[in-house]
């Protein structure tokens, strides 16, 4: 887990919890040293034992047994157990951190979602399994979707584009304040290179296609826009622009996925980020 504090990551307790079940021989976890939370194993104290104030500093924490608790100050207890200081500042990109990426058999992590091209980018270099959770708008990008069309991507079980709430600082933007915690919903997925069996929330299409009801796309008058997938002509066959929540009701023996149209323009007006998409002639859904 490169981009994870083990003393406040909400995926470290998860492994530590599952860690015999999963059937793990290692657990490591690295952190940025901007992140809060360090431990009191890295503070000093002078002779009045007062608390000596010092640059955070990065570390990691490498897990190979578990007991009763999944607190880190206590399985830093257990004899195979370890915490160690970075020589860097944790960076996933940086040399160590790829050094133990390479060691491990699965990356699993929440990266930054600004970061998320590069992680992923990283991640297809070295050749390795992943599981990462990103905001919904990632399969768009070049590098994820590329990969998801060639099978090489794939969406994880949860509802795609489910909006998870997640804490942001004090003086950013928020959706919902819980005492002193700011919290902003975000749409969300799972993207792994692990072949996932899926399940599609079905599509019940009732609309006829009636050709002043769907506006074509400015740069392309042969592809019609749909933004909502409840608009979806039953009887359409041709190109179609949707939004990318399309993804979480895509069933492959109804739509082809075409492609991408990074901006789409309809009636004069720029839209998001469109999926372009084909229903299948001989299906009968």
């Amino acid at each position: 887990m490169p981009c994870d504090n083990p003393h406040q990551s909400q995926f470290f307790q998860y492994f530590v919890k599952h860690f015999k079940r999963l059937g793990l021989k290692r657990l490591t976890a690295t952190c940025y040293d901007a992140s809060i939370g360090q431990l009191s194993l890295f503070e000093d104290y002078d002779e009045a034992q007062e608390l000596i104030t010092k640059p955070k500093q990065a570390y990691k924490a490498v897990i190979e047994e578990v007991g009763r608790s999944p607190m880190l100050e206590d399985l830093l207890e257990l004899p195979r157990n370890h915490l160690e200081l970075l020589d860097g500042n944790g960076d996933f990109a940086s040399q160590e951190c790829v050094e133990l990426m390479k060691a491990a058999d699965v990356v699993v992590t929440n990266p930054p979602f600004s970061l998320f091209r590069e992680l992923l980018r990283l991640l297809v270099s070295l050749d390795k399994d992943y599981i990462l959770l990103g905001a919904s708008q990632a399969v768009t990008y070049s590098e994820a979707f590329q990969r998801f069309q060639m099978g090489q991507l794939h969406l994880g079980v949860m509802e795609f584009s489910k909006a998870l709430n997640f804490e942001v600082p004090e003086g950013t933007p928020y959706d919902q304040k819980v005492g002193y915690t700011f919290y902003k919903r975000v749409p969300v997925a799972w993207y792994t290179s692990f072949e996932v069996a899926t399940q599609v929330i079905p599509l019940n299409l009732t609309k006829p296609f009636v050709p002043s009801a769907y506006p074509l796309l400015d740069d392309d008058d042969s592809i019609i826009n749909v933004d909502r997938l409840a608009d979806l002509p039953k009887d359409y066959l041709g190109k179609m622009a949707v939004p990318i929540t399309f993804l979480k009701s895509w069933d492959k023996a109804q739509y082809q996925l075409l492609g991408k149209i990074e901006k789409a323009m309809v009636a004069g007006q720029e839209k998001f980020t469109r999926l372009l998409i084909q229903k299948i002639k001989d299906s009968e859904k």
